[in-house]
């Protein structure tokens, strides 16, 4: 569930959103992202590679997929 499978979720939209943006450049943002905007980050990291080759690099070399899994930890440990 990490992940949008289908077409609703519009990531190339959201992707230029100032919620995203700061999701992505702001890591006490991230500090406090919610699990549906976690989602909304990793269907970006999971989708944009098959648009931009190296993305994914991008994505560990920023920290941002460290922050998005560090974050990910505090929510599962929080729920139990």
């Amino acid at each position: 569930g990490w992940v949008h499978g289908d077409g609703r979720f519009q990531w190339p939209q959201w992707a230029q959103t100032p919620e995203a943006r700061a999701l992505r450049d702001e890591p006490a943002v991230l500090a406090r992202a919610t699990p549906v905007q976690l989602a909304r980050l990793l269907t970006i990291f999971a989708r944009q590679e098959r648009f931009n080759d190296g993305s994914r690099l991008g994505f560990w070399e920023s920290g941002l997929l460290l922050g998005i899994l560090r974050r990910a930890a505090e929510l599962a440990d929080a729920a139990g």
